[in-house]
């Protein structure tokens, strides 16, 4: 998985055997958005994603009475891509899955290693079933909280990011309207889930959407993104099929702009990110430390830890055995390797 020394043309190989390129930025306030593209045509395996299938008797989702184990039965004759990050709705608190995983059809009782985005509630919320769960419209919505469930595997720094989260957005929602905003839910409080499910979040995550220039026919030419916020690249997502991250896209993005909503701040000065600086991090990134560690039967986790940041590679491991999903989690504490005084100053306001 070389990256080439020379990086100035889009036309470098990120990913051994696999050309992308990056294109420009797509920006609106605080975030930028980098389309990934690949080059040329590829066959991979067809996958349902669990929004799909969570509705109806195609999947059963349930409590094992173990807080940090669920079970899925898959009753399709579909391949099944969950999301590290997804949450599921309901049951007896509310969840996010720990690892990427491939569930295999007419499967059953598959253990999902997930941590709870809720805290508090272990009993019926409204019509909700308390044993099962039956929607997926969003996943985790911050790299805190995708760091916390996936590489420190911490349950008590999920609930703290997901609070941190709450009092962020009920501020920067605040600032933005003008008014008081609070996204915590009467129905439960400490729910991720009831959050991002916010009119006042959903009203400024529409007004980014509709800013941002091309986002929704983003899936035509693309298989994935980088972005950054506050001019600090928090991400990228690459998937090895078009069809796959244009399942997943509209949930993805929901995601980074909550995040970015999250970060800003009114009249803030920063520098745009240079792509160029993807190849140097991606570079030094995939000369890092790397531990495998088989999910189940059909999926592998490959892990590269460096300085900057940390990337997962899901592999399916018994039939094409090719990488699935490729994603980047960059540090908070990361600087681009481009000197700012050579760039010009975006003003937010």
């Amino acid at each position: 998985m070389d990256v080439p020394e020379q990086h100035a043309s889009q036309s470098d190989t990120l990913v051994e055997n696999d050309s992308f390129l990056i294109g420009e930025s797509i920006a609106y306030k605080n975030l930028e958005i980098f389309p990934i593209v690949r080059s040329g045509k590829t066959e991979s395996q067809k996958y349902r994603i669990l929004s799909e299938v969570i509705k109806g008797q195609d999947v059963v989702l349930e409590e094992t009475g173990n807080v940090n184990l669920l079970s899925i039965s898959n009753n399709t004759k579909d391949y099944i891509f969950i999301l590290a990050g997804d949450i599921v709705k309901g049951g007896r608190q509310d969840r996010t899955i720990e690892n990427d995983i491939i569930i295999p059809p007419y499967t059953k009782k598959v253990p999902l290693e997930s941590y709870c985005v809720e805290s508090g509630r272990w009993q019926k919320r409204g019509q909700e079933e308390v044993h099962e769960f039956s929607d997926n419209t969003k996943v985790l919505s911050s790299r805190d909280l995708k760091l916390a469930s996936r590489y420190s595997k911490d349950q008590s720094a999920v609930w703290q990011k997901v609070s941190e989260k709450q009092y962020k957005l009920n501020k920067n929602l605040a600032e933005m309207k003008g008014e008081n905003v609070d996204v915590r839910s009467p129905q439960s409080e400490t729910s991720l889930q009831l959050t991002l499910e916010n009119k006042e979040l959903e009203d400024v995550t529409k007004e980014f959407k509709n800013n941002l220039n091309n986002l929704n026919d983003f899936s035509e030419n693309s298989i994935g993104f980088a972005y950054a916020i506050n001019g600090q690249f928090y991400g990228m997502d690459i998937y090895h099929s078009r069809e796959l991250f244009a399942k997943l896209q509209a949930k993805l993005f929901d995601a980074v702009i909550a995040e970015a909503i999250s970060e800003y701040e009114k009249d803030i000065s920063f520098v745009p990110v240079n792509r160029e600086d993807l190849y140097v991090l991606i570079q030094r990134m995939l000369s890092a430390n790397v531990r495998e560690t088989k999910i189940n039967e059909h999926t592998m986790e490959r892990m590269f830890e460096g300085d900057q940041g940390v990337m997962f590679e899901t592999v399916e491991i018994t039939q094409r055995k090719q990488w699935v999903r490729k994603n980047y989690i960059f540090k908070e504490d990361y600087k681009s390797a481009t000197e700012q005084k050579n760039q010009e100053m975006i003003y937010i306001r």
